[in-house]
């Protein structure tokens, strides 16, 4: 990790003038659909239109947070915990740190990207040692409307940043009650081998506490299984696709590309 303290030495890594940064910055500002094309996601689920903003940015914006992103976001190390978008980690991972946990509880959050404000970005940067010029200037470039876009090559990455402030103080409850936890960009899961109710609330008070808020229709506390990520836990510690993926792959109308997709997926998940 390189920890840059002055314009010039960012201006430097980028392989971008200083002028050409602050350039970009300024078209960010008066000129933002110059450097970002919005469209709303919408999706159907259990009967419900789902909206969701993307704001995929392009141009210059995109090749200079495509740089931000391999040279310098890239490089921070992350806790073990964080399991999203990572290289070396994904969703089956997520799943099997759980095998084993007889009591689960997991948790969603609401809107993730969209609660992570510009301020964040800039204190979560802050905390990994830049400068404040270096955070101020790596924030405009990678917030848009005053939080994190979704669409942007360096959103995901500054998401897990930003979670990382109330991961701090979860990770101790868990860490004095023998609980196991981990996140999956906005899916936060928990398991031990005894039941804890108790802390249900204190955790979800941790996360309203800094600012964010959890699903609860998607806040779920079970013994046996638990499933999410497109994983399911079973007792015993055996990993499967959840209902849902099985429900695809025996459905006859899919494509027998779809399937084979599919199929592969279950082998990954059944292996691990």
């Amino acid at each position: 990790m390189i920890i840059i303290h002055s314009p010039k030495k960012l201006a430097e890594i980028l392989e971008y003038s200083l002028a050409d940064i602050y350039a970009v910055i300024e078209r960010i500002k008066s000129r933002p659909r110059s450097v970002y094309y919005s469209f709303t996601s919408r999706t159907i689920k259990a009967g419900k239109v789902k909206e969701r903003p993307i704001d995929p940015s392009r141009d210059k914006l995109r090749d200079l947070q495509n740089r931000i992103y391999e040279r310098i976001l890239k490089k921070i190390p992350l806790p073990p915990h964080v399991m999203g978008s990572r290289r070396g980690k994904n969703n089956i991972d997520n799943a099997a740190d759980h095998r084993g946990g007889l009591f689960h509880f997991e948790t969603d959050l609401k809107n993730f990207f969209g609660f992570a404000t510009s301020k964040m970005v800039f204190d979560a940067l802050r905390t990994q040692g830049y400068s404040p010029d270096i955070c101020h200037i790596l924030t405009q470039l990678t917030t848009f409307k005053g939080h994190i876009p979704q669409g942007a090559p360096t959103s995901a990455i500054l998401a897990n940043l930003v979670g990382l402030s109330f991961d701090k103080p979860i990770l101790a409850l868990c860490a004095e009650h023998q609980i196991k936890y981990t996140r999956y960009v906005d899916d936060l899961w928990f398991s031990a081998e005894h039941s804890f109710t108790a802390l249900e609330q204190p955790i979800l008070r941790v996360i309203e506490d800094n600012q964010f808020l959890y699903s609860h229709r998607k806040t779920v506390a079970k013994a046996g299984t638990i499933e999410g990520t497109g994983v399911k836990v079973n007792k015993g510690g055996r990993l499967s696709l959840t209902d849902a993926q099985e429900k695809k792959l025996a459905d006859p109308n899919r494509s027998e590309l779809s399937k084979q997709g599919l199929e592969s997926y279950k082998r990954q998940v059944e292996k691990k």
